[in-house]
């Protein structure tokens, strides 16, 4: 049971260590920083938005502070347990992300917009996150603005799984 737990923990981090460092280091314009400290940081969104994109967007700042709060714990159980870890689960959690992620890169590569589709109808009401080209929410964040992000996110989950196993194979041998 610990073993499963601590596994899941390992594959949770490797997605959403890079999803946080991604999300704190985008260089933004001034009218997304705006929308960006509404999500994070409860500042006031600036005027423009109607009903539909204001209620989309408290719907993002709850998705997103479900994933720092899973990341937290993700990563406190990667710390407690740390020295127990064995190295199979390092393997196992670096393997797994790393098709994982070459399953998602696939995807974006051929048909992000579906990639995206599928990731909208997993955490949003069905037609709560569609919006007329002309909204604003679709004028600040196109959809070239999420492609950017997913891959360097996934390039930040790529480089996680290589780096467990990589640890993997350095505790077997010690």
């Amino acid at each position: 049971m610990k073993d499963s737990i601590i596994f899941i923990a390992l594959v949770v981090l490797s997605i959403l260590l890079p999803y946080q460092i991604v999300i704190a280091t985008l260089s933004l314009t001034s009218a997304r920083q705006n929308v960006f400290d509404y999500l994070l940081n409860n500042q006031p969104l600036d005027t423009g938005f109607n009903a539909r994109e204001i209620s989309h967007l408290y719907d993002v700042k709850l998705v997103m502070a479900w994933t720092t709060a899973i990341f937290v714990l993700s990563l406190i159980v990667a710390i407690l347990f740390y020295r127990q870890i064995p190295a199979r689960s390092f393997g196992a959690a670096g393997i797994t992300i790393l098709a994982l992620a070459i399953l998602l890169v696939s995807a974006t590569f051929f048909s992000f917009d579906q990639l995206f589709h599928y990731f909208h109808s997993i955490f949003f009401i069905a037609g709560t996150w569609l919006f007329e080209p002309t909204d604003k929410l679709i004028q600040l964040f196109p959809l070239t603005f999420f492609i950017s992000i997913t891959k360097r996110i996934l390039i930040g989950s790529i480089l996680c799984g290589i780096a467990l196993i990589i640890k993997s194979r350095s505790t077997y041998r010690s």
